[in-house]
Protein backbone atom coordinates (compact mmCIF):
# COMPACT_ATOMS: atom_id res chain seq x y z
CA UNK A 1 0.00 0.00 0.00
CA UNK A 2 2.94 2.25 0.72
CA UNK A 3 1.00 5.00 2.49
CA UNK A 4 0.88 6.24 6.08
CA UNK A 5 -2.20 5.05 7.97
CA UNK A 6 -2.11 7.54 10.81
CA UNK A 7 -0.79 10.96 9.79
CA UNK A 8 -3.08 13.28 7.87
CA UNK A 9 -1.99 14.23 4.33
CA UNK A 10 0.81 11.67 4.27
CA UNK A 11 -0.08 9.78 1.13
CA UNK A 12 3.16 8.91 -0.65
CA UNK A 13 3.26 10.20 -4.22
CA UNK A 14 3.98 8.45 -6.49
CA UNK A 15 3.57 4.84 -5.45
CA UNK A 16 1.87 1.77 -6.83
CA UNK A 17 -1.32 2.31 -4.83
CA UNK A 18 -1.68 5.94 -5.88
CA UNK A 19 -0.90 5.11 -9.51
CA UNK A 20 -3.64 2.42 -9.45
CA UNK A 21 -6.40 4.21 -7.57
CA UNK A 22 -5.93 7.89 -8.17
CA UNK A 23 -6.79 7.58 -11.88
CA UNK A 24 -9.72 5.23 -11.15
CA UNK A 25 -11.16 7.88 -8.83
CA UNK A 26 -10.26 10.87 -11.02
CA UNK A 27 -11.50 9.24 -14.24
CA UNK A 28 -14.41 7.34 -12.62
CA UNK A 29 -13.26 4.27 -14.55
CA UNK A 30 -11.73 0.89 -13.71
CA UNK A 31 -11.34 -2.59 -15.11
CA UNK A 32 -13.66 -5.29 -13.78
CA UNK A 33 -11.54 -8.39 -13.24
CA UNK A 34 -14.59 -10.65 -13.12
CA UNK A 35 -12.33 -13.30 -11.64
CA UNK A 36 -13.90 -16.25 -9.84
CA UNK A 37 -10.60 -16.69 -8.01
CA UNK A 38 -10.06 -14.42 -5.00
CA UNK A 39 -7.26 -12.05 -6.05
CA UNK A 40 -5.02 -10.40 -3.45
CA UNK A 41 -3.24 -7.06 -3.14
CA UNK A 42 0.03 -7.48 -1.24
CA UNK A 43 0.95 -3.86 -0.48
CA UNK A 44 1.60 -2.59 3.05
CA UNK A 45 1.07 0.80 4.74
CA UNK A 46 4.31 2.79 4.85
CA UNK A 47 4.07 3.49 8.59
CA UNK A 48 3.95 -0.24 9.30
CA UNK A 49 6.83 -0.87 6.88
CA UNK A 50 8.98 1.92 8.35
CA UNK A 51 8.33 0.71 11.90
CA UNK A 52 9.23 -2.86 10.90
CA UNK A 53 12.50 -1.77 9.27
CA UNK A 54 13.50 0.34 12.28
CA UNK A 55 12.63 -2.37 14.82
CA UNK A 56 14.41 -5.08 12.84
CA UNK A 57 17.39 -2.80 12.13
CA UNK A 58 17.87 -1.96 15.79
CA UNK A 59 18.06 -5.67 16.55
CA UNK A 60 20.47 -6.35 13.69
CA UNK A 61 23.85 -7.81 14.62
CA UNK A 62 26.82 -5.72 13.53
CA UNK A 63 28.43 -6.93 10.26
CA UNK A 64 25.47 -9.15 9.39
CA UNK A 65 22.48 -8.90 7.13
CA UNK A 66 19.01 -10.33 6.67
CA UNK A 67 16.74 -10.46 3.69
CA UNK A 68 13.08 -10.11 4.63
CA UNK A 69 10.09 -9.74 2.32
CA UNK A 70 7.88 -6.88 3.45
CA UNK A 71 4.60 -7.97 1.90
CA UNK A 72 1.04 -8.49 2.98
CA UNK A 73 0.72 -12.21 2.43
CA UNK A 74 -2.72 -12.58 4.02
CA UNK A 75 -4.91 -14.78 1.86
CA UNK A 76 -7.88 -12.62 2.80
CA UNK A 77 -9.41 -11.96 -0.62
CA UNK A 78 -8.81 -8.21 -0.27
CA UNK A 79 -7.80 -7.09 -3.72
CA UNK A 80 -7.81 -4.05 -5.95
CA UNK A 81 -11.41 -5.05 -6.82
CA UNK A 82 -12.29 -4.94 -3.11
CA UNK A 83 -10.82 -1.45 -2.82
CA UNK A 84 -12.92 -0.25 -5.78
CA UNK A 85 -16.00 -1.70 -4.06
CA UNK A 86 -15.06 0.16 -0.86
CA UNK A 87 -14.59 3.36 -2.85
CA UNK A 88 -18.10 2.88 -4.25
CA UNK A 89 -19.47 2.34 -0.73
CA UNK A 90 -17.72 5.58 0.28
CA UNK A 91 -19.65 7.41 -2.43
CA UNK A 92 -17.09 7.46 -5.26
CA UNK A 93 -18.76 6.63 -8.57
CA UNK A 94 -16.45 4.34 -10.56
CA UNK A 95 -17.65 2.58 -13.71
CA UNK A 96 -16.31 -0.97 -14.16
CA UNK A 97 -15.58 -2.13 -17.71
CA UNK A 98 -15.60 -5.89 -18.30
CA UNK A 99 -13.68 -6.10 -21.58
CA UNK A 100 -10.02 -5.56 -20.74
CA UNK A 101 -8.99 -4.18 -24.15
CA UNK A 102 -11.90 -1.71 -24.08
CA UNK A 103 -10.96 -0.60 -20.56
CA UNK A 104 -7.28 -0.19 -21.52
CA UNK A 105 -8.15 1.94 -24.55
CA UNK A 106 -10.54 4.21 -22.60
CA UNK A 107 -8.18 4.40 -19.63
CA UNK A 108 -5.19 5.47 -21.74
CA UNK A 109 -7.27 8.02 -23.68
CA UNK A 110 -8.62 9.57 -20.47
CA UNK A 111 -5.18 9.60 -18.83
CA UNK A 112 -3.74 11.45 -21.82
CA UNK A 113 -6.56 14.02 -21.52
CA UNK A 114 -5.60 14.89 -17.93
CA UNK A 115 -3.43 17.96 -17.33
CA UNK A 116 0.30 17.11 -17.17
CA UNK A 117 0.35 18.08 -13.49
CA UNK A 118 -2.13 15.26 -12.74
CA UNK A 119 -0.73 12.70 -15.20
CA UNK A 120 2.43 12.37 -13.10
CA UNK A 121 0.40 10.74 -10.31
CA UNK A 122 -1.13 8.10 -12.58
CA UNK A 123 -0.08 4.84 -14.20
CA UNK A 124 0.39 6.59 -17.58
CA UNK A 125 4.22 6.16 -17.51
CA UNK A 126 3.59 2.42 -17.07
CA UNK A 127 0.61 2.10 -19.44
CA UNK A 128 2.48 -0.40 -21.63
CA UNK A 129 2.69 -2.79 -18.66
CA UNK A 130 -1.11 -2.74 -18.43
CA UNK A 131 -1.73 -3.83 -22.02
CA UNK A 132 -2.54 -7.39 -20.85
CA UNK A 133 -4.40 -8.41 -17.68
CA UNK A 134 -2.21 -9.55 -14.80
CA UNK A 135 -2.36 -13.11 -13.55
CA UNK A 136 -4.90 -13.48 -10.74
CA UNK A 137 -3.57 -15.33 -7.71
CA UNK A 138 -4.90 -16.02 -4.24
CA UNK A 139 -2.60 -14.93 -1.44
CA UNK A 140 0.83 -13.61 -2.34
CA UNK A 141 3.57 -14.94 -4.60
CA UNK A 142 6.03 -13.84 -1.93
CA UNK A 143 6.14 -15.32 1.56
CA UNK A 144 6.24 -13.09 4.63
CA UNK A 145 6.97 -16.01 6.97
CA UNK A 146 10.45 -14.66 7.78
CA UNK A 147 8.94 -11.25 8.53
CA UNK A 148 6.57 -12.73 11.13
CA UNK A 149 9.35 -14.88 12.62
CA UNK A 150 11.61 -11.83 12.88
CA UNK A 151 8.87 -9.81 14.57
CA UNK A 152 8.45 -12.53 17.18
CA UNK A 153 12.21 -12.70 17.80
CA UNK A 154 12.71 -8.91 17.94
CA UNK A 155 9.77 -7.73 20.01
CA UNK A 156 6.79 -9.26 21.71
CA UNK A 157 4.77 -6.08 21.10
CA UNK A 158 5.28 -6.01 17.31
CA UNK A 159 1.95 -6.23 15.59
CA UNK A 160 1.21 -8.69 12.85
CA UNK A 161 1.17 -7.74 9.19
CA UNK A 162 -1.93 -5.53 8.81
CA UNK A 163 -4.91 -6.21 6.58
CA UNK A 164 -6.19 -3.46 4.30
CA UNK A 165 -9.46 -1.83 5.42
CA UNK A 166 -12.19 0.50 4.23
CA UNK A 167 -11.17 2.96 6.98
CA UNK A 168 -7.64 3.06 5.55
CA UNK A 169 -8.99 3.66 2.02
CA UNK A 170 -11.14 6.53 3.35
CA UNK A 171 -8.02 8.03 4.93
CA UNK A 172 -6.23 7.88 1.56
CA UNK A 173 -9.18 9.60 -0.13
CA UNK A 174 -9.01 12.38 2.44
CA UNK A 175 -5.24 12.69 1.84
CA UNK A 176 -5.68 12.94 -1.94
CA UNK A 177 -8.31 15.62 -1.42
CA UNK A 178 -6.03 17.54 1.01
CA UNK A 179 -3.28 17.44 -1.61
CA UNK A 180 -5.66 18.99 -4.17
CA UNK A 181 -5.54 15.95 -6.45
CA UNK A 182 -9.26 15.16 -6.57
CA UNK A 183 -11.92 17.24 -8.20
CA UNK A 184 -14.99 18.11 -6.15
CA UNK A 185 -17.20 16.03 -8.47
CA UNK A 186 -15.31 12.91 -7.41
CA UNK A 187 -15.86 13.65 -3.73
CA UNK A 188 -19.30 15.26 -3.75
CA UNK A 189 -20.96 12.34 -1.97
CA UNK A 190 -18.04 10.81 -0.08
CA UNK A 191 -19.27 9.06 3.06
CA UNK A 192 -17.36 8.10 6.18
CA UNK A 193 -16.82 4.35 6.68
Amino acid sequence: MENDTTTSSRTTLPNNYTRNYYPAIQLSLTQNSGSAQAPHYDGLPVDFTANAIVRIGLDQQKNSYRSINLVNSHNDGISLDTVVDWLSELGINIRKISEYADWHQQFERKLLALPKSLQQHTSLPLIHSLSEPAEVISGSKISSKRLQETFQAVSSDMVTVPHLSKTLIHKYLTDLQSLGLLNQRSLATTKKP
